[in-house]
């Protein structure tokens, strides 16, 4: 019996990201980067001691490197979980929950009217619709 399967000349490790000590490389380099000027500010402000507040990015370096241990895109998926722990004041206004849904808004003019729909509003989003149309025929003549 011969293998039928379709073989790809790809390796297992292409699709992984660039790790520095076991953490995402853009990541290790924002602590990095962020340790070394916090370090820099509290030598001068605070004279030698202030070196050792640059000591702070280990252990944010430490937790990320916790998270990515098992996936390397764990890193992502916090970092999701993040914002949307910001978004929930936010999102209270939409029965506390935080849903992607396919919207249709800025392409369906239904999505504008059902906001106008009741009393002196609908009659002002009328009026302005058609105002809006007529300057829009009008170019249109010209």
């Amino acid at each position: 019996m011969e293998d039928d399967r379709t073989l790809y000349p790809s390796y297992a490790g292409l699709n992984r990201i660039a790790m520095i000590g076991g953490v995402p490389m853009f990541p290790a380099l924002i602590i990095g980067c962020a340790s070394l000027i916090a370090s820099m500010t509290g030598g001068f402000v605070l004279g030698p001691g202030g070196l050792l507040i640059g000591s702070a990015g280990v252990p944010v370096f430490l937790f990320f490197r916790h998270v990515c241990e098992t996936d390397d895109q764990a890193l992502r998926l916090t970092w999701l979980e993040f914002l949307c722990w910001l978004d929930r004041r936010r999102v209270s206004v939409f029965g506390k929950t935080c849903t992607l849904a396919p919207m249709r808004y800025g392409r369906d003019l239904a999505v504008y009217t059902r906001a106008f729909a009741h009393g002196r509003d609908l009659e002002r989003f009328e009026a302005l619709r058609h105002s809006l149309l007529s300057h829009a025929q009008e170019d249109e003549d010209e």
